[in-house]
């Protein structure tokens, strides 16, 4: 039932790239729970929140470099993170990390769901997440992030379509169309 989540944390804390590959599991965890309200914790600075910048898949992005901040503020954050009431928090694909499981702990919700790896890495997902889901070493990660979905909530995906999603603005037209002119790759 979608109203069994009101609030959904993902943790997106790899870089712009691999933040990219989880936009199609964005946008079917908004498909399957249209009322609930998903929110992003992005770690790995401008380029990955640009990525998820005016998705209409995520209601608020929130920031905050682990890494840099320390591990007071970082410990703050966790801390704001699980008061503003998370029911469930994500660990998407490749989040293969001790302090990215610690984190989803930490930032609560009664449900944390993410995967166990084939290969570990000092993961811990058992400790620190309510559901695991085993990685499969055949699927693309994307399809592995679509099984969040099907394996982890239960739901049926409603597309088989897997595209990735980015918002770009006029600005990054504008920037395309300028290099690919002064580079002579613009014709007509």
């Amino acid at each position: 039932m979608d109203s069994e989540y009101k609030r959904m944390l993902v943790l997106l804390l790899a870089g712009a790239g691999d933040t990219l590959l989880t936009t199609p599991m964005l946008w079917a965890l908004k498909a399957s729970f249209p009322s609930t309200q998903i929110d992003a914790l992005v770690m790995q600075g401008p380029s990955s929140c640009e990525v998820l910048e005016g998705s209409p898949a995520i209601h608020r992005m929130h920031y905050h470099h682990f890494l840099k901040e320390g591990f007071v503020s970082s410990l703050k954050k966790c801390m704001s993170l699980r008061r503003a009431g998370y029911d469930c928090v994500l660990v998407p694909m490749p989040h293969n990390r001790l302090a990215y499981n610690l984190i989803a702990f930490l930032i609560g919700g009664r449900t944390r769901i993410g995967y166990e790896y084939s290969i570990k890495c000092g993961s811990m997902s058992r400790t620190f997440l309510t559901k695991t889901i085993k990685e499969d070493g055949a699927l693309h990660l994307v399809e592995n992030n679509l099984r969040m979905l099907t394996e982890g909530f239960g739901k049926t995906l409603t597309t088989t379509q897997a595209s990735l999603d980015l918002q770009l603005k006029d600005k990054h037209h504008d920037f395309a169309t300028d290099f690919l002119a002064q580079s002579g790759l613009l014709h007509g």
